[in-house]
């Protein structure tokens, strides 16, 4: 790939981590909590009832930012930890009825977002944008995969 290629596509990656940036501050934020600790809000949403280290791989933070992140959760009312009766270290954590309510709200304003956002693209662009992006992220995990292990 052409070097001037690739500048230019990382310039439209910075500013398009600026826009969404702004739609988290001006847009459908996350409801009073931190964007990480929304992000962990929906992950648990998504598993309800998920390990600590499942959380944190999920969202690929280590351990004790993930249960940072839950404490957060945790003194807000949102979420709840638990032990499970066949492993009394392995904790569990689950939303409470007011974390599973935000976390709706959260998720219906981002869909709408992104809805109005690919409303303005051609169907095509649109197809490829959701077929896309996935691919892309499970290829920057694989590299930063491969360069951790070669540190």
């Amino acid at each position: 790939m052409q070097l001037n290629g690739i500048s230019s596509f990382r310039k439209s990656l910075r500013a398009l981590e600026r826009v969404l940036e702004h739609g988290h501050i001006f847009g459908p934020a996350c409801c009073d909590i931190t964007v990480a600790q929304c992000h962990a809000l929906l992950e648990v949403d998504r598993c309800n009832g998920t390990a600590m280290g499942d959380l944190a791989s999920a969202l690929d933070v280590d351990r004790s930012t993930a249960t940072r992140f839950i404490d957060e959760l945790v003194k807000a009312g949102l979420a709840d930890r638990s032990r499970t009766d066949a492993d009394r270290r392995a904790v569990r954590v689950v939303l409470t009825q007011a974390g599973k309510t935000k976390a709706e709200n959260i998720d219906a304003a981002w869909n709408e977002y992104f809805s109005s956002a690919l409303s303005g693209l051609t169907e095509e662009s649109r197809s490829a944008i959701l077929r896309i992006i996935p691919d892309f992220v499970r290829s920057l995990r694989k590299v930063n995969e491969r360069m951790e292990a070669e540190a």
